[in-house]
């Protein structure tokens, strides 16, 4: 829902090329300023790698992957965003800074340092999403936002993953917020009950 919402608005806004990669399609955007071109695993790419090498022949923008997978999906990825285009992915992980440890985590351990040296490099930021329930028993999404800055980049550059989280508490002025900040929010405006916020904010290890 968050990869379509963004593809959509710079559809509306921008003069862009975009290539998405799905598995599947599950909503047709129809080219308005932008030009977007949808691509399914199976029926047009066998594999996200290959689709992203083929992407980049085709002059993109943006490219949108809607998962990545494993190692050569996530290299293909980098790749792209060190030629200067604008890479959009997903990944599972229970938090920001874990995201880039599940990356390293899916390369052989001998690789680790150069990995690291290259999402210093390329990565713009990472949001990670979870849906919990509302007081209407809905379910609303709690965030928490990473932006990468220099004290970020040096974080992962060096492999000081538990550092971090409190640059991101640190870092309110840069628009970055925690989980536990997010969660906080929902429960003052209303939208979350004090049990829910607690829960998972145990979850996280905080109060």
């Amino acid at each position: 829902t968050t990869l379509t919402t963004m593809i959509d608005s710079a559809n509306n806004d921008l003069e862009r090329v975009i290539i998405t990669i799905e598995d599947p399609i599950e909503y047709i955007h129809r080219s308005k300023k932008s030009v977007v071109k949808q691509r399914e695993l199976g029926s047009d790419t066998v594999s996200y790698s290959e689709a992203l090498r083929h992407s980049l022949r085709q002059d993109p923008d943006i490219i949108v992957v809607s998962e990545l997978l494993d190692a050569e999906a996530v290299m293909s990825a980098i790749r792209a965003a060190e030629t200067g285009h604008l890479v959009i992915a997903t990944i599972h992980a229970p938090d920001t800074a874990a995201t880039i440890e599940r990356i390293l985590n899916l390369f052989p351990p001998e690789h680790g340092n150069s990995i690291c040296q290259q999402l210093s490099t390329v990565l713009i930021g990472i949001m990670f999403q979870m849906l919990i329930p509302d007081k209407k028993g809905q379910l609303v999404a709690a965030t928490e936002l990473l932006v990468v800055n220099n004290a970020i980049r040096s974080c992962i550059r060096e492999a000081r993953f538990s550092q971090i989280h409190f640059t991101i508490q640190t870092s309110a002025s840069l628009g970055m917020y925690t989980l536990h900040t997010c969660l906080r929010k929902l429960h003052e405006d209303g939208i979350i009950d004090e049990k829910t916020m607690n829960q998972h904010n145990s979850r996280l290890g905080q109060k």
